[in-house]
């Protein structure tokens, strides 16, 4: 992507092979997920956003990942600790 005057364009790069088509789509549900998260302010979504990223994979890690993640960030955004 390339920033243009009016916003954001992506630009385009072909095709991606198809060994890596399932990661493109699991990272693609988890940024949906976590762009749900940060539109609804919600806690919960944030953990399954986590929960998803090929990354994190298991929802221990992304829990402690949020728990961390709050108390150090809490003061830029909205989202209420727990």
């Amino acid at each position: 992507m390339r920033s243009v005057f009016r916003g954001v364009k992506a630009v385009a790069v072909g095709h991606a092979h198809e060994a890596v088509r399932p990661l493109l789509l699991q990272v693609k549900e988890y940024e949906r997920f976590m762009l749900r998260a940060a539109v609804e302010h919600s806690h919960e979504a944030a953990r399954e956003a986590l929960a998803k990223n090929p990354l994190v994979g298991r929802s221990e890690i992304g829990d402690q990942v949020l728990s961390d993640y709050i108390p150090e960030f809490s003061q830029d955004m909205t989202l209420p600790a727990t």
